[in-house]
């Protein structure tokens, strides 16, 4: 692997060289050899943000952060549901927001690295800014790389 890691877009590219040599470089089939007519430079490319997930399978799985507070007016995910991803916002005390229930937040269906998150319809969460609150996730055959609000 090369050094560092390129963002382009909404990918992180990373460059490397592949030597199609015996480990180590300086054997193939048996006889030295340099190596340099069988290298290669190449591009390996992975979803922003994409090096770990939270992950559920064909079983529903749960997860509920710690208390944060946020500024901005919209909840954006980084997610690849095949399945369903659902989230709701929760009081300080645990209790579902009223608005922000896991029933009132519409499915997600989506393979994309800003989801915009929405409860019946509405993606607005300006209201809830300032004041601490927990994410409740539910994930079904889903990964979720990041959050963040906007």
């Amino acid at each position: 692997m090369e050094q560092g890691m390129i963002r382009r877009g909404d990918e992180i590219w990373q460059y490397g060289t592949i030597r199609f040599t015996e480990h180590g470089g300086a054997l193939y089939a048996g006889v030295e050899h340099d190596g340099s007519g069988f290298d290669r430079l190449l591009r390996l490319t992975q979803r922003l943000d994409g090096f770990v997930s939270l992950d559920a399978g064909d079983a529903t799985g749960s997860a509920t952060t710690r208390l944060l507070t946020f500024s901005g007016d919209r909840l954006e995910l980084n997610v690849a549901a095949k399945g369903s991803v659902r989230v709701a916002l929760r009081d300080a005390g645990g209790r579902a927001i009223p608005g922000f229930a896991l029933e009132d937040c519409d499915p997600i269906r989506a393979d994309s690295v800003r989801h915009r998150v929405s409860w019946k319809g509405s993606t607005d969460v300006s209201r809830l800014a300032g004041r601490p609150v927990q994410l409740q996730l539910e994930l079904r055959d889903a990964k979720l790389f990041a959050l963040q609000f906007q």
